[in-house]
């Protein structure tokens, strides 16, 4: 009989126990959930200096791969040592423009 009481009272703990857990967990959940809307909201109306400062740099590095794609692309189909440096120095300064309808360098 002692030992049915004390399975009893064990089972009973038990159901408590995981009760009170299941509670915690539901708790945790709700926290959890509502800390993920607070952090969406805060991320997309974040006009301070410093979420300003996050997307400007986000930005830069989304801008500085493509860019290297495209160098990579660039320099995959382009023989630099076949270009005429004073060409090449223009072209990067901007003095020069490649016109659609042409493939040679036109200046300004």
């Amino acid at each position: 009989r002692a030992a049915e009481d004390t399975v009893v009272d064990l089972n009973r703990q038990l159901k408590h126990a995981k009760s009170a857990f299941m509670a915690k967990i539901a708790a945790n959940t709700t926290q959890v959930a509502n800390l993920s809307a607070t952090l969406a909201i805060s991320q997309i109306v974040d006009d301070s200096a410093e979420g300003k400062a996050s997307r400007r740099c986000s930005e830069l590095l989304e801008r500085n791969r493509r860019l290297m794609t495209a160098n990579r692309t660039l320099r995959s189909r382009v023989k630099l040592d076949q270009l005429d440096p004073d060409v090449l120095v223009l072209v990067t300064e901007g003095s020069f423009s490649i016109l659609p309808s042409a493939s040679k360098f036109i200046p300004y």
